[in-house]
C-alpha cells in the first residue's frame, strides 16, 4: 500500500507554503515514477488520522520528522531516507545546532544569566526546542531545576513571540526557524538575540516507512536525490534554505538519546 501525498510539516510556515506544496507534489511525482505506482493507485490519508499517526503508517512514502520520535516515538516505524542541508547559521551540512535567544533589552549574555528565569519549549518531543535545550542547561549548571518555570507553547514562532513579549525569557529555536522568523517575522525577531547554541545534531530527516522493502526505500530515496537537485526548483529550494543533502542511518541520531539520558538524569528542566 502506499499513502499519498507527501507531507513536509516540519519548516511548513504560512510564508513558505507555496514552495513547500511545490516540492510535495514534484517529490511525490518522483516517487511514484520510480514506484511505478499510479497516483489513482495511491490511497488518500484517513481525515481523522492526525500527524503521528501518518508517520506510523505502513504506507507512507515520504515525509520530514524531526529527530527525536525518529529515536523514540517512532524509533522502528520508519527509516531515514536522507537529511537535507540547510543554508543558515547554526547548520553544518546534515548537522544543526539550536540558537538560544533573549531578549535583546534584557542584559543576559549566555545561559547561565537565565538561571531562576522562565524558559519557553515548542514542545517535550522536539529535539531543537527541548532535548537539546535541557543538554544545553544539564551542561552549565548543577543538578536539580534550573529555570522558576518551562512553558509549553506548541510551536517555535510561539516561543519566539511568547519571549518578545516577556511572557518568558529564554528559548532554544531551530536554526531553520530562527531563519524564518528574521526573514518574515523581522520586527519581532529584532527584539530577540542569542546567548549561545545547543550541542550538534543531525538535521530534521526525510522519512519512510519502516516496511518499505530495500528497493522500495532505494527508489524513494533516488527521487528525492533527484527533486533536491533539479534545476527547475532551485528557487524553491532557495526560498526553503535548501542545499543539498546527506543519506545518514539511524545509528547515527543516537546522539539524540544521549542528549536525552544526559538531561534526564540531571532533572534541570
Amino acid at each position: 500500500m502506499i499513502r499519498r501525498p507527501v507531507f513536509l510539516p516540519m519548516y511548513d510556515w504560512p510564508e513558505v507554503a507555496a514552495d513547500t506544496r511545490r516540492l510535495e507534489a514534484a517529490l511525490e511525482a518522483e516517487v511514484l515514477t520510480r514506484l511505478s505506482v499510479s497516483g489513482a493507485a495511491a490511497t488518500p490519508w484517513p481525515k481523522d488520522l492526525d500527524l503521528f499517526g501518518r508517520w506510523r503508517d505502513p504506507g507512507l512514502m515520504l515525509s520530514q520528522s524531526c529527530g527525536y520520535p525518529l529515536m523514540t516515538e517512532l524509533h522502528g516505524a520508519v527509516v531515514p531516507v536522507l537529511t537535507p542541508h540547510y543554508t543558515v547559521p547554526g547548520c553544518d551540512g546534515p548537522y544543526y545546532r539550536s540558537i538560544l535567544l533573549a531578549r535583546r533589552d534584557d542584559g543576559a549574555a549566555t545561559l547561565a544569566d537565565m538561571a531562576g528565569r522562565q524558559a519557553a519549549i515548542n514542545g517535550r518531543d522536539s529535539q531543537s526546542g527541548y532535548n537539546a535545550f535541557r543538554h544545553a542547561v544539564a551542561a552549565i549548571a548543577p543538578p536539580g531545576p534550573f529555570f522558576q518555570d518551562v512553558i509549553e507553547t506548541g510551536s517555535h514562532l510561539a516561543s519566539l513571540r511568547a519571549v518578545a513579549c516577556g511572557k518568558a525569557d529564554v528559548c532554544s529555536i531551530d536554526p531553520v526557524c530562527w531563519a524564518l522568523a528574521q526573514r518574515h517575522h523581522g520586527e519581532m525577531a529584532e527584539r530577540l538575540a542569542p546567548v549561545g547554541m545547543t550541542a550538534a545534531a543531525p538535521g530534521l530527516p526525510f522519512v519512510t516507512s519502516a516496511a518499505r522493502s530495500a528497493g522500495e526505500i532505494a527508489a524513494i530515496r533516488a527521487a528525492a536525490l533527484s527533486v533536491l537537485s533539479a534545476p527547475d526548483l532551485q528557487d524553491v529550494r532557495d526560498r526553503l534554505f535548501l542545499n543539498g543533502c546527506s543519506v545518514l542511518a539511524t545509528d547515527s541520531y543516537s546522539i539524540i538519546l544521549e542528549m536525552k539520558a544526559s538531561g534526564e538524569a540531571a532533572h534541570v528542566m
